[in-house]
C-alpha cells in the first residue's frame, strides 16, 4: 500500500501539459464521452493520500459498479454473485484466489470479497485463457487499450505472475489505474512512462507499464503476444479506433475485442463516438480465432427467426439477473456465466493481427 500518491499526482499534471501544449492530432484528442466524465470525475484526481487508499469506492464512474449495492442488497443476490465466482474459477481450472483486497468493495464470502467488477474480468480472463490467448504459466507480454482502473491487469498478474503487462490510456484514467495497481503491487511495480520523448524501458515480468495514449507512438516498435480492449474502444470516435487499430497490426500477434456494436442513435449523436465497431474490426482484422456470435449462432438465429421467442428470451435473461434457480439454470444449459443486462450485447472476438 502507498504511503504517498505526490508521484502519481505529478506524474497526472506532466501527461494533462504535454497534452495541451503538444502538437498532436485530433484523433489524440479524448472524444466528447471522454471529455465529459473526464469533467464529472476530477474530484477523484484531488483525494487526500488516506481517501486515496479506497480508490475502489470511486471507480464506479468507469465501471458502474458502485459499492452502495453491496451495502443495501439481499442475500440471494451475495449467494448469486459468489456461485458465479466459483463457477467461473472451476471453469480456470486452478486454485488461485481473485478476491479484492481490505480497500475493495464486494460481499464478504468464504472466497473472500467479491464484486461483480471481479466476475466480469474473470470473464474476460476464462475467454481468454479458454481460446489459448493468455498463458497462465510462461512469460509473455500483453498490452491493455483502455484499462478500466486496472481490475484486468490485477488478474492478469495474479494469475501469471511472470506476464509483463502495459496499458495505453487516457491520461486522466491513468490516475484510476496508477493508484490502485500502486497499492496492489507497490511503487516498484507500476511503471509511469513519461509523456516526454524517453524510450519505455524493455517490460519486465510482474511488472506494470502505464503510458499515455498521446504516446502510442512509443509502442509502435514493441511486440506483444495479446492485445486487449474491453468497453473502450465503443467510446472512441472513429478516427481513434483505427489508429488503434494501426498499432496492433504492426505490434501484436493477437487482439481480444470485447465491445457491443452499436450504441443507441441519441448517445451517437451527442458525443460522436464510433458506429458499427464490430464490423469494422472484423474488415480489418479478417481471420478470426474465436467469435462468440459464431459460437452462439444457432440459437441465435433460431431467434431471430421467432421474434416472439427472441422478446421472451429478453425478458428471461432480465429476471435472471435477479432469481437465483434462473441463473443456475442458465449455466446448467448453456455451460456459460450469465452476462446481465447491456453486457449480454458484447461480442468477444479474438483476432490474429500479425505472424
Amino acid at each position: 500500500m502507498a504511503d504517498t500518491y505526490d508521484h502519481i499526482k505529478s506524474y497526472l499534471a506532466a501527461t494533462l501539459e504535454q497534452r495541451q501544449r503538444g502538437n498532436i492530432p485530433q484523433f489524440l484528442q479524448p472524444s466528447v464521452y471522454w471529455q465529459d466524465f473526464s469533467r464529472f470525475t476530477r474530484y477523484v484526481r484531488t483525494l487526500p493520500d488516506e481517501e486515496l487508499k479506497f480508490i475502489r469506492y470511486h471507480t464506479w464512474h468507469l465501471t458502474s459498479d458502485q459499492y452502495g449495492f453491496y451495502y443495501f442488497c439481499l442475500g440471494a443476490s451475495r449467494r448469486a454473485l459468489l456461485e458465479e465466482y466459483e463457477f467461473l474459477i472451476k471453469k480456470l481450472g486452478i486454485a488461485t484466489r481473485f478476491e479484492e483486497d481490505n480497500f475493495g468493495i464486494g460481499f464478504d464470502t468464504d472466497q473472500g470479497k467479491i464484486s461483480r467488477d471481479l466476475v466480469r474480468y474473470l470473464m474476460v480472463l476464462v475467454d481468454l485463457v479458454k481460446h489459448g490467448a493468455f498463458l497462465a504459466s510462461g512469460s509473455q507480454t500483453i498490452l491493455e487499450i483502455g484499462g478500466g482502473y486496472g481490475g484486468l491487469a490485477r488478474l492478469c498478474l495474479t494469475l501469471n505472475p511472470t506476464t509483463a503487462y502495459v496499458i495505453l490510456d487516457i491520461e486522466e484514467t491513468l490516475f484510476y489505474q496508477a493508484v490502485y495497481l500502486t497499492n496492489t503491487f507497490g511503487t516498484d511495480r507500476v511503471v509511469l512512462c513519461s509523456p516526454e520523448n524517453v524510450p519505455i524501458p524493455p517490460p519486465k515480468a510482474g511488472h506494470v507499464y502505464l503510458v499515455p495514449q498521446t504516446a502510442y507512438k512509443k509502442l509502435l516498435g514493441s511486440r506483444f503476444d495479446l492485445a486487449i480492449n474491453q468497453q473502450s474502444m465503443q467510446e472512441m470516435n472513429q478516427a481513434q479506433v483505427e489508429n488503434y487499430c494501426d498499432l496492433l497490426g504492426k505490434s501484436s500477434q493477437r487482439f481480444y475485442s470485447c465491445n457491443i456494436s452499436q450504441h443507441n442513435s441519441g448517445v451517437i449523436g451527442r458525443t460522436g463516438i464510433v458506429q458499427e465497431l464490430n464490423a469494422y474490426l472484423v474488415r480489418r482484422f479478417p481471420v478470426v480465432i474465436w467469435d462468440s456470435e459464431k459460437e452462439a449462432a444457432l440459437t441465435t438465429r433460431f431467434l431471430r427467426k421467432h421474434p416472439k421467442l427472441e422478446l421472451m428470451w429478453d425478458e428471461i435473461i432480465k429476471m435472471a439477473s435477479h432469481v437465483e434457480l434462473l441463473q443456475r439454470c442458465h449455466r446448467l444449459v448453456s455451460g456459460e456465466p450469465l452476462r446481465r443486462f447491456s453486457d449480454a450485447k458484447l461480442r468477444r472476438l479474438i483476432f490474429q493481427c500479425g505472424e
